[in-house]
């Protein structure tokens, strides 16, 4: 039933997730209203995962994983 709205493109069912994967343009425009009926603003900025230890290890594998292959 999701499928056939117009602007859904298609989903699919990974990893304990249902996504939904939409047209161009319009996840930030959900995202806004979903924001503004909850009436919560979680800033991504100021979201951290893990302690200072583990924060670090992943920007380094950040940095290092892409250049691997070379």
């Amino acid at each position: 039933m999701i499928e056939s709205i117009e602007k859904v493109k298609g989903s699919f069912f990974n990893s304990g997730q249902y996504q939904i994967i939409l047209g161009t343009g319009l996840v930030n425009r959900i995202y806004n209203e979903v924001i503004n009926i909850i009436g919560e603003n979680n800033n991504a900025d100021e979201v951290k995962y893990g302690n200072s230890f583990q924060r670090a290890i992943r920007m380094f594998s950040d940095v290092f994983v892409p250049i691997i292959p070379v």
